[in-house]
């Protein structure tokens, strides 16, 4: 429950900054956007410690936590990536796709240790 509460501190901080910032547009939504993006259950996120809390609780094994966290960092990264490429080749902006680029190489150097 500790680990649970740390791990969502975060997150909610971002979303109460966000909340506090309501007459700043861009910092406001750029609080929001960052604290969301820190829920996405992936291993090098908050979320994804939160999603291996929850599947501790729901009693699933080692063995199924390991999986179920690869499955997962692997469609969530593969869904942030494609996002990612379509908003930068519509000239949205590029950070999201810096951001999927940390995703990519961080979960391909944490399964080589």
């Amino acid at each position: 429950l500790k680990e649970a509460a740390v791990s969502l501190s975060g997150s909610a901080c971002n979303i109460a900054c966000a909340r506090l910032l309501s007459d700043c547009g861009e910092l406001s939504a750029a609080c929001l956007a960052y604290g969301l993006f820190n829920l996405l259950p992936l291993s090098m996120l908050d979320g994804g410690e939160l999603f291996v809390i929850t599947l501790a609780v729901c009693g699933a094994a080692d063995r199924g936590r390991l999986a179920a966290r690869r499955a997962a960092d692997t469609v969530i990264t593969a869904a942030v990536w494609i996002f990612a490429v379509y908003l930068a080749l519509n000239g949205v902006g590029e950070g999201l796709l810096i951001s999927a680029l940390y995703m990519v190489f961080s979960g391909v150097c944490k399964r080589r240790t």
